[in-house]
């Protein structure tokens, strides 16, 4: 059953007796919005628990909405591209916020995730580009890919200290995964601890403002698209101890002009260089013969401008 009551449309479940806040049919929403937390339907009253696929998705006259703690769940895409939303509470009752909730809220500046809330689903919060501040609550168990990826003014990133699941050491600002010491979201002011050994996929992804980072000689793994649109990212030094760098690691580095890479590489996956318009060349720390034992993904360089592997005992030409 669907109504449309004060504005808002709604799914009902007769049998649980709630109601779901679900696309309109006729008109995009607009304004400000307050979803209330229970409606009368029918003579029966209807608690409100969610917020359904797409629900305010591309909503861009859309200013404000005020969630009830009556919700648990935020659907994928519900308020992707409502490009007038500025600030967001998701209360506590709230466990699962969907891939993609928020994506492309681009005026997005305060966001509270209130203690209680469980999962961040993948790219929950991507190409939020006026996000300058996250917090984490101690209550988040899972976070998706890319959850804040393309945060281009991002200033810093903080994990509540009680979470069991992840942390923001050394005041390093960004989230690293506890047990695998996996750093999965970083921004721009992010300095990378020792000790941690993979860079996570997508986890520096599209801050386009990101010139310079140091990586560790902890790091093992550069995952993958991990620097992916870093356009005006320079140069990198890869220490020695990283074995794999995974696809897309730098795709669409546009100003990549120099990068270093350590003999202990074992691994460089698809597209890595893609793009890299400015990286005329490699410095390889091992001999000719070694670089040519690297597994290497037939389009590890498709696109780029490398034409030459520079060795420890001579050059290797790249014929594209």
């Amino acid at each position: 059953m669907k109504e449309i009551l004060n504005g808002i449309q709604y799914e009902f479940d007769w049998h649980n007796r709630t109601a779901k806040v679900i696309e309109k049919e006729k008109e995009p929403y607009e304004g400000d919005i307050i979803i209330p937390s229970q409606v009368e339907f029918d003579d029966d009253l209807y608690i409100v628990t969610s917020i359904g696929l797409s629900a305010f998705r591309n909503c861009s006259s859309l200013n404000s909405v005020r969630i009830p703690e009556t919700v648990t769940t935020i659907e994928w895409f519900a308020f992707s591209c409502c490009s007038a939303i500025s600030s967001i509470i998701i209360p506590s009752s709230v466990k699962c916020i969907g891939d993609n909730a928020f994506a492309n809220c681009t005026a997005l500046s305060n966001l509270i995730i209130s203690s209680g809330v469980l999962v961040i689903g993948d790219y929950a919060f991507s190409g939020c580009e006026s996000l300058c501040n996250v917090k984490i609550p101690d209550s988040i168990i899972s976070i998706g890919d890319g959850a804040f990826k393309g945060g281009t003014i991002m200033e810093s990133i903080e994990v509540d200290i009680n979470n069991k699941v992840y942390d923001s050491r050394d005041n390093c600002n960004a989230i690293i995964e506890t047990a695998t010491n996996s750093l999965i979201a970083g921004c721009e002011s992010t300095i990378i601890p020792n000790g941690i050994k993979y860079i996570g996929r997508e986890a520096f992804s599209d801050y386009t403002e990101l010139k310079s980072i140091d990586i560790p000689n902890s790091i093992t793994h550069i995952g993958i698209g991990a620097f992916a649109g870093c356009n005006e990212l320079l140069n990198l030094n890869i220490p020695s101890g990283v074995s794999h760098i995974e696809d897309y690691a730098f795709y669409l580095c546009f100003d990549f002009e120099l990068v270093t890479i350590p003999t202990s590489v074992v691994h460089i996956g698809e597209w890595v260089f893609r793009m890299c318009k400015s990286l005329k060349f490699i410095t390889y720390s091992g001999t000719k013969q070694e670089w040519e034992q690297i597994e290497k993904h037939v389009t590890w360089n498709i696109e780029s401008a490398i034409k030459v592997i520079h060795c420890a005992d001579g050059d290797i030409e790249i014929v594209s």
